[in-house]
């Protein structure tokens, strides 16, 4: 599994976030690298970007070979209370300003309950493509971020760690979980 500081929904992969109450991840992921507010590098140069040559790039599509998925872990502590969590994946194509334009919600989870959500809990699923209609003029996503939805105070204050990873082992594809210092007989 392939781990990039640039592809965190944290400020990197060892920064937790506490989860209070509805937010949204503690970081943007710009597909270009170049942050929000910042014209991408070109190649021939910056002026060549204009509005008609924003770039973004559809994660969801993926290469056909290394699907990305949204990884989202929970090193502790566990959540204490019967309220829920929900996570929503949202993506938004760049402005002719390089900032975020409008979110659009591309997979929402089931909810969790709180008290389920124990130490080493992961919630995993592929990033879906933008479903344009076809011959539409919108551009591809350049931006994407997590909103996390709490339906009341989660107790114990539960952390996640989250981002985008490529080629997850198949063992956290089929669900299973090893525990530390697993030995194989």
């Amino acid at each position: 599994m392939f781990l990039d500081s640039a592809l965190s929904f944290n400020t990197n992969w060892t920064t937790t976030q506490t989860l209070s109450t509805t937010a949204d991840s503690a970081t943007i992921i710009d597909v270009t690298g170049a942050g929000v507010g910042v014209a991408p590098s070109m190649i021939g140069g910056g002026a060549n970007l204009t509005t008609a040559g924003i770039i973004g790039n559809d994660w969801g599509l993926s290469d056909g070979i290394a699907v990305p998925y949204v990884l989202i872990t929970f090193p502790g502590p566990a959540g204490s209370a019967s309220n829920t969590l929900t996570v929503t994946l949202k993506a938004a194509p760049a402005t002719s300003s390089n900032t975020e334009g409008t979110y659009i919600a591309i997979y929402t989870s089931p909810a969790f309950v709180a008290s389920t959500l124990a130490v080493g809990t992961i919630i995993m699923f592929p990033v879906p493509p933008m479903q344009a209609p076809i011959g539409s003029d919108n551009p591809p996503p350049r931006f994407y971020k997590l909103t996390y939805t709490c339906s009341g105070a989660l107790g114990g204050s539960p952390k996640v760690i989250a981002g985008i990873v490529l080629n997850p082992t198949s063992a956290l594809l089929a669900g299973v979980n090893y525990p530390n210092n697993f030995v194989v007989a």
